[in-house]
Order: structure tokens, then C-alpha cells, then sequence
């Protein structure tokens, strides 16, 4: 994890908690373009929202679909959550797997 400047963290941690909230990543991109702290947060939250639609997929194939598609959204829920309340007291946590993909995306 890099370093945030401490006056980048105080200003823009209300948007960046926006960035947990489902499709809503995109309004902190809009927002606030030029925030290392604001980027970080809406690659997490842009990688949940991927990891969202594919369990709302998967909850709709038969037989083992509901079960394997509901974790999948109970965890993406608990994710969000926690990035949301992180991101509001101006922290930053490297979630597993979810950071790994995000290393891949330039903004």
C-alpha cells in the first residue's frame, strides 16, 4: 500500500467511502479525478461491483446457483460495508484478491 498525504485523506474520504456502494464507483471518478487516495478506493469498489454482477449471474444457474451466487453477494455485502466504514475514517485496506485484480487497472 502507498502512502496518502494526510490533507488528501481529510478532504476527499467521504467520496471515496462512495466508492463501496455498488455502481456508485463511478461518481467518485467524476468527482474527484487528481486523489491517489480516491483512486485506490474506486479500483476496490469498481472490482466489487464486477465480483456483484458475476454472483447475481450465478445465483440464477440451477441446482447449486442460489447457494454459490449468495455467498458470493454475502460477501461482496460484508466487503462493501467495511470498505465504506475504512474508507470513512480515512484508512485503506488491501482487500485479498480484490486488490490483486486492481493492480492491473490504470486510471
Amino acid at each position: 500500500m502507498e502512502k496518502f498525504d494526510i490533507e488528501d485523506i481529510n478532504k476527499n474520504r467521504y467520496v471515496a467511502a462512495i466508492s463501496y456502494v455498488s455502481i456508485l464507483f463511478i461518481l467518485p471518478l467524476l468527482l474527484v479525478k487528481d486523489s491517489p487516495f480516491v483512486k485506490e478506493h474506486t479500483k476496490q469498489g469498481f472490482v466489487l461491483f464486477l465480483f456483484e454482477i458475476l454472483g447475481s449471474i450465478i445465483y440464477y444457474f440451477p441446482i447449486y446457483g442460489r447457494v454459490l451466487g449468495g455467498v458470493i453477494l454475502v460477501i461482496c455485502l460484508i466487503i462493501s460495508v467495511v470498505g465504506f466504514l475504512v474508507a470513512l475514517t480515512g484508512g485503506f485496506i488491501e482487500f485479498p484478491v480484490i486488490y490483486d485484480l486492481t493492480r492491473e487497472i490504470k486510471i
